[in-house]
């Protein structure tokens, strides 16, 4: 047997010499550089399948050569076809399709209202985006793996920024298969991620250095900010600054630009060294004083450690006894020798932990990584830790360990389970904590600090945002799959969107009243230029007030704009329309129940003689409303015919035309219509709708309206309904929204949940008022007026793959009949200010006055709401507020108003 293997083996060698002999014979009769490529593409194959052990089954006839054939390929695409390889093996063993070539069609689809999310890296670093991205963003997220495959555009005008675009790339669809595609027109980068440094390739390679000054577009780090994060030295005294736990610290920077500023009371102590001779005795004294600090000696080991870019994986680090002066001396003047410029040494003691009376395992020691990244509301968002274990006189990192979750590893050191949720629970705060403070920090740079326009932290990692360790946990759990940079690549599409929006000319057709003066502040701060005059330039036009709905849709047809459709916003506008085209959409639709199921009966009113034939018609109980109104002024429950003519008279003497009652929609006319009474509980589902596709929807419960009208008093964020009943809502609303014709736009649609399903109430065809945009981006994280700026110039909206809420809302309606004397007293006043600033509650004022003339037509002054985690607890601080706040009356109970807020199975 051992004969016969040997025999095999000995053929195998003679095959490969041969190979290898035939391989150099086709090169030297190949003059192209092509034909060249061609060989050592086969060639590179079989070396990294050979040196992993594993088989190639994909091709290697691909292109990765540069996009104009003209172009030389440059010495550092000699590790391209490792790079290729790598990817392929990665998909080929998660068992997804290798690689497509479609180079040979060039893509022609992309437009200037398309985000590029480039990545210039070799796969390796880099997986977890990919693969993330192409769940949340499908061809959006581009691996670059040449200079070559990258071109920059025109500097503007005083600037040294230039647009950089990508001409080739591999890109992922939502399968997760992908392509080497040539784009024509190149693609315009909306954010870069940049590999090709020194730090990241270990020195193979830095020509992706030179470009990061003159990129114009958002991008992740920077050389500049990646020399402050890797440096330890800055990173132990923010962890001080945040209140973050930090090993006791002397530290030796070596030729340092940065001022530290170490706060008082801080364990960190910063010995400058301006040469690398005569320091000797200096780094012996203070080595010494170190290790004779009282919080420092009785720790049984202390690590020496380099600090800087290049610095990782373990690099340099070394392990020595307090008492081991000499040691620790020479570890510190031996790093010294070979760090760099700019970098440091660190002295630090080690804590050690051993809870396990094993002795084996008290030979053990781990290391974690917390993955903390910064989410689209720029706030710290950690996602996951990764641990590895090994022996505890040696350094521990990512290539030496299996990696494995925090809670598995504490439970096998004899952690209980709530030590292992508290551990983690800190831990998850803690790296929050510090990426906060680098965020604030990031505000207070110049552009040249940063070391491009567009650069800043989106992710703490060593070297320039390595996620190699998490990604190698994702990959050996998938149902985790993404989890570690779900934030990141949320962040990644946001900055891409508000680069494709900056600059954009919008045309504002009513904008709506007090409550919505947040437009203006907001559209500055996402650099959308509002016209305030004649333009020859529009990119899109948008309506946040209803009434001036048909005249936005109007236009925007006839200037070729992405906006309602007329039919859709002419349709919403008249309530009885809305009824009868969906009573009449009776036609299958395959995927979704009926239309005409959500509708309800109605009948329009032009005349008192009309009031009889309507309540013959629809019966009684009803409700009673302008056919063209809003905020449910004038809205009434008549139980009879007496009461229906009363009501009809009295509203058609008060409300005739605009001057009656400004933004209600009088402007159409006062007529009225009588609709079937609905019992249920009331809902809003706030929904995104981009060429009639459904981006996404937000659904909030409304409590029982005022016993004389319908005013609105309470909501609750998320809904209180089961996701089954919530569904319902959500599909009901798209399903009215296209029925109707509203094809582009974020609409607000109101329902009532019955025993039988969803009915409509009615469809506002612009974004919702009141509180429910702020709500629903402190609940979700997503702003509906991005998303409304966004859709009318034609730019479709990305939202979050994953939208979970972060926090449950619950508020309250102040009506000036009720709670002018409370929002007018000093003291409440004070007392409501001191929750604000508390961040306790929120406040959301609707109107400008607290002066309406007629109670009876009166709107809502404000609302004031808690955020708490739970519903329950949510719903407690709410009474405890308004009984506070003496917002809580006995003709304005908040305890019922509340009653419809449970939770439900």
């Amino acid at each position: 047997m051992n004969t016969e293997i040997l025999e095999s083996k000995s053929t195998e060698i003679a095959a490969a010499e041969a190979m290898d002999k035939e391989i150099l014979e086709l090169l030297d009769s190949k003059s192209t550089e092509e034909g060249k490529w061609s060989i050592l593409q086969s060639q590179k194959a079989d070396e990294y399948t050979t040196a992993t052990g594993s088989y190639c089954y994909w091709s290697q006839d691909v292109d990765l050569g540069p996009p104009d054939k003209t172009t030389p390929i440059p010495e550092e695409d000699e590790h391209i076809l490792d790079y290729y390889n790598a990817l392929q093996y990665s998909l080929y063993e998660n068992d997804l399709p290798e690689t497509v070539d479609r180079t040979h069609k060039p893509q022609t689809q992309y437009t200037k209202n398309n985000i590029a999310i480039t990545i210039l890296s070799s796969p390796v670093e880099c997986m977890s985006f990919l693969l993330e991205g192409s769940r949340t963003c499908p061809g959006d997220m581009l691996l670059v793996m040449s200079m070559t495959w990258l071109q920059f555009g025109e500097a503007q005008s005083g600037s040294n920024a230039r647009p950089l675009f990508v001409r080739k790339a591999i890109l992922f669809d939502r399968a997760g298969k992908s392509y080497i595609d040539i784009f024509d027109p190149p693609r315009r980068v909306t954010y870069f991620m940049n590999f090709f440094t020194r730090a990241c390739t270990n020195g193979q390679r830095n020509d992706g250095e030179d470009i990061e000054a003159y990129v114009d577009c958002p991008m992740s780090s920077s050389l500049n900010l990646v020399k402050m994060v890797d440096d330890k030295i800055w990173t132990r005294i923010l962890m001080a600054e945040s209140g973050v736990f930090y090993p006791e610290t002397l530290a030796f920077a070596y030729k340092s630009k940065k001022n530290y500023t170490i706060p008082q009371n801080a364990s960190i102590k910063v010995v400058r060294l301006d040469t690398k001779t005569g320091v000797d005795n200096l780094a012996l004294d203070e080595i010494q004083k170190f290790v004779e600090r009282d919080d420092v000696k009785d720790r049984n080991k202390i690590v020496v450690k380099p600090s800087g870019t290049i610095w990782h994986g373990s690099l340099g680090v070394t392990f020595h006894h307090p008492t081991n002066i000499i040691g620790i001396w020479n570890a510190v003047l031996e790093l010294l020798n070979d760090i760099e410029e700019e970098n440091g040494i660190l002295v630090e003691t080690f804590y050690s932990y051993q809870p396990s009376s094993d002795n084996k395992q008290n030979k053990m020691s781990f290391r974690m990584r917390s993955y903390v990244c910064r989410g689209t509301d720029d706030k710290a968002v950690s996602t996951t830790i990764v641990c590895g274990i090994g022996e505890k006189n040696k350094p521990i990192h990512g290539d030496n360990t299996v990696p494995q979750s925090l809670q598995s590893t504490l439970r096998q050191f004899g952690f209980s389970t709530s030590e292992c949720d508290c551990i983690q629970n800190e831990v998850f705060t803690s790296s929050e904590k510090l990426l906060n403070n680098i965020i604030e920090k990031e505000k207070n740079m110049s552009v040249n600090e940063r070391g491009s326009p567009g650069a800043q932290t989106d992710l703490i990692a060593n070297s320039h945002d390595c996620t190699i360790s998490a990604h190698l946990y994702e990959f050996i759990n998938p149902e985790l799959s993404g989890k570690s940079v779900r934030p990141l690549v949320d962040t990644m599409v946001n900055r891409s969107q508000k680069f494709l929006l900056r600059g954009r000319h919008i045309l504002v057709i009513g904008a709506g009243g007090y409550s919505k003066r947040f437009i203006w502040k907001d559209a500055k701060a996402y650099d959308v230029k509002i016209l305030k005059r004649r333009y020859s330039h529009l990119d899109g036009c948008v309506t946040f007030w209803e009434d001036c709905g048909p005249l936005a849709a109007i236009i925007c047809t006839k200037l070729r704009l992405n906006g309602a459709g007329e039919a859709g916003a002419r349709n919403a506008k008249n309530k009885t329309l809305t009824q009868k085209l969906l009573l009449s959409r009776e036609a299958e639709i395959p995927h979704f129940p009926k239309a005409y199921l959500y509708a309800a009966k109605t009948f329009h009113i032009n005349s008192e003689l009309d009031v009889k034939v309507a309540v013959d018609e629809i019966g009684l109980p009803a409700v009673l409303k302008l056919e063209h109104g809003s905020s449910a002024v004038g809205v009434k429950l008549v139980n009879d015919i007496d009461e229906c003519h009363s009501e009809y008279e009295k509203i058609q003497h008060k409300l005739q035309d605009e001057a009656d009652h400004p933004g209600i929609g009088l402007g159409y006319g006062n007529s009225m219509q009588l609709m079937e009474f609905i019992d249920g509980t009331e809902h809003d589902i706030d929904i995104i709708i981009y060429k009639r596709k459904l981006i996404g929807a937000f659904v909030s419960d409304n409590g029982p309206t005022r016993s004389d009208s319908f005013t609105e008093t309470a909501a609750s964020m998320p809904t209180c309904l089961p996701s089954d009943k919530r569904a319902q809502l959500v599909t009901s609303a798209y399903t009215c929204c296209n029925e109707l014709g509203l094809i582009n736009g974020v609409f607000n649609v109101e329902m009532k949940m019955t025993q039988t399903g969803p009915k409509l109430l009615e469809i506002n065809a612009r974004m919702g008022g009141f509180y429910l945009r702020d709500w629903i981006k402190a609940c979700y994280g997503v702003d509906l007026l991005f998303c409304a700026f966004l859709i009318s110039c034609g730019i479709k909206p990305i939202l979050p793959r994953v939208i979970a809420p972060k926090m449950h809302l619950m508020g309250v309606m102040c009506i000036p009949s009720k709670h002018s004397g409370t929002l007018t007293d000093p003291l409440i006043l004070h007392q409501l200010a001191e929750l604000r600033n508390q961040n306790e509650v929120r406040y959301n004022q609707i109107e400008a006055s607290l002066d309406q003339e007629d109670d009876d037509l009166e709107e809502p002054y404000c609302n004031i709401a808690v955020m708490e985690p739970s519903l329950e607890k949510a719903k407690q601080k709410l009474i405890s507020v308004c009984q506070k706040l003496n917002i809580d009356k006995p003709d304005y109970p908040i305890k019922h108003f509340l009653v419809d807020f449970k939770e439900q199975t």
